[in-house]
């Protein structure tokens, strides 16, 4: 049987076993506590607290077995006789990882990327051991929360199904990752054992026995179902299963399904489904043993011939042991002393062995997998975060309108687009290429919600103002403002803007285009300036450039109710009319033009006044007519040049003047029923040839 343990601390010499209990189990902390005599002078509880410590035994006359690991915890019981009796808690060195708290941001990097970078910076990296046959999937985002080191990657390694044990021959202490049958060998110095039932009644002669095998049976669900969902493939179904069914009653195909399945594709939901089958249908079939196996180590396989309640089966996998040994089995306590402190360790008192051991075993042959016991940190309420991107960007979006982001709390991120994976950032409304759309843009505060709480789930809920980003309208004074306004990028210096000011008897609306501006009214559009009942209202337009209006069908009015039109034109002013134009003018118009006009009418030209017509002309007036002219008169017409006259009526014509001439080339013919030629002084009649009859 194992024997003559001795243990060993790193700057304390001579301790004397007195008891000591080592638990280990697959994927937890081995714990050792062990209880020792010093007979020299008091120890001094600061040499053991950190340091190193071993238990050593034989296993055979030439084999030894260590557990080995770190003291965190000593303390001094008392005196028993004249020797100081001390106890310690001995872990080992993954254990520290319990004593840091982070909160970091990892990315498209694996699980055991993650294992291996966390256990480099403790500088633990050359104290594992690999035995992984599967491929793990990159997380694209992984924050490690306010939370230890060892819950960080626990969680982890449990998701992904890769657990571990320890493995401490060699004389060092090493992690061993493992992930299914083929992470597991043979015990080591003797792997094969029988049991022996009779050799545990109150022997004291045995040797690498095993007692007894006890079978335990357990209900376990028979099928685990996963969903997520992707918004990149909102349409696609990422349900995954997983089954296993255990035992021969009616409920073995019972399903436990979860929501959400922290995966976005179905090849990670498959592994997760997988791992927690596995996890659940482990704990089916288990087998309890004990003895004084010396090397029953968690993580190896042993077969174990003779027990007829193993359905056949003879190779197993170790679980969990619990290992007892004492140096002087069956003795009587020494006396204890007026000072002794604290409770001994508790030893079945039928146990006179120096070693035994008590384990947990499944079958070799099956899937095996640890139960999930870490919590997930769920992160309830809300935080804050900055909106980061590359050095000389102001905005820095995907086409989801997703931003880059950096936590308060992350001391590694340099501030940049590599601080975090793209974050979705809510909106107040979104549909198919319609809603609303405000990229938080580089350097704001935003407000940071978790999916589910979950940390590798971010979502941009909204933005907060801060010292470094202000309002951009004065409060308090302005506190009834409110309103949109943006800032041009890159550089600012300008906005587009939609204010509204909300204060009782000088309530505004702006609105600011930077550049330009387009409206589209797809229907109708109606606009009412001032209330008849209340002001009137004023229109005013200023227009630094050109203006252009087109009215595509349809008529166009313009109506001046009650008041006058005023237009200036600095320049030229130039008016097509595609067929009719009508005036109407109710009583007056008056024309100033300041040099020239001219009028062109392709046809006819008709101008009817009602009463009378005056044409003044300063100088000269021309008329130039192709065919025609008619002019008709009811009264009479009246020609005037200074004394001279031409008037026209029903009576005649009448031509007046000092000197009247009238010359005609060829021949000049007067004729009436009755001529009279007078002249009062002289009358002249000439001619190469004149008759008179």
């Amino acid at each position: 049987m194992p024997s003559n343990a001795s243990i060993g601390a790193a700057e304390v010499n001579d301790l004397q076993l007195k008891r000591a209990i080592v638990e280990e189990s697959m994927s937890t902390l081995s714990r050792a506590r062990v209880e020792f005599y010093s007979d020299d002078t008091p120890v001094d509880l600061t040499k053991l607290v950190g340091k190193p410590f071993s238990i050593e035994m034989d296993v055979t006359d030439t084999e030894k077995r260590k557990f080995m690991g770190s003291v965190v915890e000593a303390e001094f019981l008392g005196y028993e006789e004249d020797a100081g009796l001390y106890r310690v808690e001995v872990r080992p060195w993954l254990w520290f990882l319990t004593r840091t708290r982070d909160c970091r941001v990892f990315q498209d990097v694996s699980t055991v990327d993650v294992v291996m970078s966390i256990l480099g910076d403790l500088g633990f990296s050359a104290h594992v051991t690999r035995k992984l046959s599967k491929s793990y999937s990159v997380r694209p985002f992984c924050l490690q929360y306010r939370e230890t080191d060892f819950d960080f990657i626990s969680r982890l390694m449990e998701e992904d199904g890769i657990y571990y044990f320890f493995d401490n021959t060699g004389g060092t202490e090493k992690l061993v990752l493992a992930d299914g049958r083929g992470s597991h060998s043979p015990m080591p110095v003797a792997s094969t054992f029988e049991v022996d039932a009779m050799g545990g009644a109150n022997s004291v002669f045995r040797n690498e026995l095993i007692f007894g095998l006890s079978a335990k049976k357990r209900v376990t669900t028979g099928k685990v179902t996963l969903k997520d969902y992707d918004f990149e493939a909102p349409k696609k179904d990422l349900t995954v299963l997983r089954t296993i069914a255990k035992g021969t009653h009616s409920r073995t195909d019972y399903e436990a399904y979860d929501y959400p399945g922290r995966y976005r594709a179905n090849p990670v939901g498959e592994t997760y489904a997988r791992v927690g089958m596995e996890a659940e249908a482990s704990r089916y079939e288990t087998w309890t043993g004990a003895g004084t196996v010396g090397n029953i180590t968690v993580g190896h396989t042993v077969t174990i011939t003779g027990e007829d309640h193993t359905g056949g089966v003879t190779k197993f996998l170790v679980t969990e042991a619990t290992h007892y040994l004492q140096a002087n089995p069956g003795s009587t306590e020494r006396e204890s002393g007026p000072g002794q402190l604290g409770e001994p360790l508790q030893f079945d008192p039928d146990n006179k062995d120096h070693y035994r051991c008590v384990f947990d075993v499944v079958p070799e042959s099956e899937p095996y997998q640890p139960a999930r016991v870490t919590a997930w940190p769920e992160i309830p309420g809300i935080q804050t975060a900055v909106v980061v991107g590359p050095k000389g960007e102001e905005i820095y979006t995907d086409k989801y309108g997703r931003v880059k982001i950096q936590f308060h709390w992350d001391r590694e991120g340099k501030n940049d687009e590599k601080s975090s994976v793209w974050v979705r950032a809510m909106s107040p409304w979104g549909g198919k290429n319609w809603g609303m759309v405000a990229v938080p843009r580089i350097g704001q505060e935003v407000v940071v919600q978790f999916e589910e709480g979950n940390p590798d789930r971010p979502v941009v809920i909204g933005m907060l103002y801060n010292a470094d980003n202000m309002p951009p309208y004065g409060l308090p004074a302005n506190m009834t403002q409110s309103g949109v306004k943006t800032n041009s990028s890159k550089g600012g210096g300008g906005f587009n803007e939609l204010m509204f000011e909300d204060k009782k008897g000088d309530e505004l609306v702006r609105f600011q285009s930077e550049k330009d501006y387009r409206q589209i009214v797809k229907n109708n559009a109606e606009i009412t300036i001032g209330l008849e009942k209340k002001d009137k209202g004023d229109l005013v337009q200023t227009i630094h450039r050109h203006k252009t209006e087109t009215l595509k069908t349809g008529d166009m009015t313009f109506t001046v109710q009650d008041g006058n039109e005023a237009r200036t034109i600095a320049k030229n002013q130039t008016q097509d009319i595609g067929k009719n134009q009508t005036e109407n003018i109710g009583e007056s118009r008056t024309q100033t033009i300041g040099k020239n006009s001219s009028v062109t009418i392709g046809q006819n030209s008709d101008i009817a006044v009602g009463k009378n017509m005056d044409l003044k002309v300063s100088s000269n007036l021309k008329e130039t007519v192709g065919q025609n002219i008619e002019i008709t008169a009811g009264m009479k017409i009246l020609l005037k040049v200074a004394g001279s006259s031409i008037e026209i009526s029903p009576k005649g014509i009448e031509m007046k003047g000092p000197m009247i001439t009238i010359q005609a080339n060829a021949m000049l013919e007067a004729k009436a029923p009755m001529t009279q030629v007078k002249g009062d002084t002289l009358l002249i009649l000439k001619g190469m040839m004149t008759l008179i009859n």
